[in-house]
């Protein structure tokens, strides 16, 4: 009974205890401590909630303090995906929100807005050219082919690119491609030392940056023809 009471009484509390992540989610469902990642990945199979925790990763983002006006993308392989899955599904975006609180979803722009400015845009592969100019804060991708196949994530995916029709032929069975498997299963272990010093954006060493945002920087590294650059750090 006295709970009851201070629920009514305090219907913060009341939010906190129905609709908090942190009080349903699983610790692996939460987001990472600390702010030394750039990525987070959820390789699981069914049943994990990955859709679930994507939706709650953007509603705690959205509702952080000082995180007005965030711009944040929502990548699917297809446009049905991100509507049906992402944004409508029974765990997207318009359900994880407490009663009253959703974002207005807006089709016909691709978008979904919060009262404190935050856009969510809606974007998919199979329309790859449309995330080609806008900028954004933060990024959920539905699955990770599509986020390795985003607009600036990996050159060798671009039309036109030489190393595009290897991409598409490799097979597991590939020496070379198991391989490079092994080393990056090394270096994600930390078993090798990092050769880029933590680099998380990398270009032609011969070629000028494509966006404003990363001509004032050095290189962390220069490897083969490409130049490492962390564009996380300020």
């Amino acid at each position: 009974m006295e709970l009851a009471h201070r629920l009514t009484e305090d219907p913060q509390i009341a939010r906190i205890l129905w609709h908090g992540w942190e009080n349903h989610g699983r610790q692996e469902q939460l987001l990472p401590a600390g702010d030394d990642w750039i990525v987070w990945l959820l390789l699981a199979g069914r049943g994990f909630g990955k859709t679930r925790t994507g939706a709650e990763t953007v509603r705690a983002l959205v509702e952080g303090s000082g995180n007005e006006g965030l711009r944040i993308a929502l990548i699917g392989p297809t446009a049905a995906d991100v509507r049906s899955v992402m944004v409508e599904g029974e765990s997207g975006l318009l359900a994880v929100h407490p009663p009253g609180e959703a974002p207005v979803y807006e089709p016909s722009n691709h978008r979904l807005v919060w009262e404190n400015g935050t856009i969510a845009t809606c974007f998919s592969a199979d329309e790859p050219q449309r995330l080609r100019g806008p900028q954004h804060h933060f990024a959920w991708g539905h699955d990770w082919i599509t986020v390795c196949r985003a607009r600036g994530q990996f050159a060798s995916w671009n039309p036109g690119n030489p190393n595009r029709t290897k991409l598409l032929t490799v097979k597991d069975t590939d020496p070379e491609f198991r391989m490079a498997t092994r080393i990056a299963a090394d270096v994600i272990a930390g078993k090798v030392a990092d050769p880029t010093f933590g680099a998380t954006s990398y270009k032609a060493a011969d070629k000028p940056w494509p966006y404003s945002w990363g001509h004032f920087r050095l290189p962390l590294a220069e490897i083969g023809r490409h130049a490492f650059y962390n564009l996380a750090e300020r």
